[in-house]
């Protein structure tokens, strides 16, 4: 920023702040006082907050003429647009054609394209002091912040996504340059209560929010005009995945939340759900992570990065990860016997047609390397209950299993194993169907893959 600009600025900046003295005497602003909730631990405070309306300023009669009609900050706006100091803003009529507005088109009109760089700096000043006592000092110090956002090509974006059935004594563990587990802040569960009691959807109870203590975070700078929201949403379910295979545990993950914003917007907040790693809270048990299951699920999620790309394992990332997980977010047990059946298959029938519960039952066996009876037969039960519960409509509780009580967890672990060992020997093959092809030789010799 060259001096020009920020002399400017603080001059037009003092103009605006005694339009609003002049508005406000005394300093008597519409403050809004109210009781808000306030998280300490996993108890909830009533605590007094002050604050004041973003807009407020609008209350202020003829606001929009008296603004734009002080020469300060004409002067301003006009140097920062001809010096390129900004980039004009991009308008458009009706119709979507482009609006070719001058310089002094933007003055004239009147348009509020700069109140964030104008006046947000000093409702932000006004919000933390509820003042308009304000310095000169103070005035150029919050402006480069609101400039840099402006100007700046590039924006970090930080999405928290709070971690339900999982606890650690780790307070932070990388995955990634850009996702790490950290611990869930009271700052942050405040600002998620807040959220959800603002009647905005979010799929967390109260008592999940005030109950975690721990979140992904996710932190990247990119484009402006590029979120990568697949991207992370995506990266997200591999890393669940990965939680959960590490100890056969139940981490949910609901909705991802935008970092709060240091700065003043005409729009902030937000974020979005994950229905594939959603979960009622009735439905699932909180689970202990050391160092090691955090290591081990890392070292998961580095293989699943890795083969994201390789064209020999897409049917993994189609339709096991999606169904796995969601075996583990549904409420009937059938509809978890069907997913989990159709990993397997996904997995070990990859582009076969005939003799399929043979070949699953044995390349099974083979694949897990001990207990081959017990193996080959729960595969060949679970096939068998597929097919009971899609053809013939039976319930799990109806169906034969020579005495076992939990079978659905001895079909998740078994289902379990086999994504694992696919994952470790991976990096040794092109893809599944050559694992398969390895399988079958082995099945010869009554080897095991290693």
């Amino acid at each position: 920023m060259i001096n020009t600009e920020i002399s400017l600025y603080v001059k037009a900046a003092i103009d605006v702040v005694d339009l609003i003295k002049s508005a406000f005497l005394n300093d008597e602003l519409p403050f809004d006082v109210k009781i808000k909730k306030e998280v300490t631990g996993s108890k909830v405070n009533m605590v007094q907050d002050k604050s004041i309306f973003l807009w407020f300023f609008l209350e202020i009669d003829n606001w929009p003429e008296s603004f734009i009609n002080l020469n300060s900050v004409r002067n301003f706006i006009e140097f920062v647009l001809d010096h390129n100091q900004i980039e004009k803003p991009k308008l458009s009529d009706q119709d979507g054609n482009p609006l070719n507005y001058t310089t002094n088109d933007f003055l004239t009109k009147g348009l509020p394209h700069f109140y964030d760089l104008v006046v947000f700096p000093i409702v932000d000043i006004i919000q933390k002091k509820h003042s308009t006592d304000i310095s000169a000092k103070e005035l150029e110090d919050t402006y480069a912040k609101y400039r840099k956002q402006r100007v700046s090509l590039t924006v970090k974006k930080i999405i928290n996504t709070p971690l339900i059935g999982f606890e650690s004594e780790i307070t932070s563990f990388p995955f990634s340059n850009e996702f790490t587990v950290v611990e869930f802040s009271d700052k942050h569960k405040t600002y998620h209560l807040e959220y959800s009691e603002h009647g905005l959807i979010n799929g967390y109870s109260k008592n999940e929010i005030l109950e975690s203590t721990h979140m992904i975070q996710w932190v990247k700078e990119h484009p402006k005009n590029n979120n990568d929201r697949a991207g992370h949403e995506d990266t997200i379910y591999l890393m669940i995945l990965a939680l959960r295979l590490s100890n056969s545990s139940e981490v949910v993950a609901k909705f991802s939340f935008n970092e709060p914003d240091d700065i003043l917007r005409m729009f902030s907040g937000g974020g979005y759900w994950h229905f594939q790693t959603s979960k009622p809270s009735q439905f699932y048990e909180t689970q202990q992570f050391e160092r090691a299951d955090l290591q081990a699920a890392k070292d998961i999620f580095e293989v699943l990065m890795k083969l994201k790309s390789s064209k020999g394992y897409q049917n993994f990332f189609r339709v096991v990860v999606n169904r796995y997980l969601s075996s583990l977010s549904r409420t009937a047990p059938e509809d978890s016997v069907i997913d989990l059946t159709i990993c397997l298959e996904s997995l070990l029938l990859a582009n076969e047609r005939d003799e399929l519960k043979y070949r699953l039952s044995l390349r099974g066996a083979i694949l897990i390397g001990e207990n081959s009876k017990y193996v080959k037969k729960t595969l060949g039960n679970m096939y068998d209950d597929r097919s009971s519960i899609v053809h013939s409509g039976k319930l799990l509780s109806e169906l034969k299993h020579n005495g076992e009580k939990d079978v659905l967890s001895s079909y998740r672990l078994i289902t379990e194993k086999i994504i694992k060992k696919y994952l470790e020997v991976s990096n040794d093959f092109d893809g599944l169907i050559e694992i398969n092809q390895r399988l079958d030789e082995l099945c010869l010799y009554e080897g095991k893959i290693c």
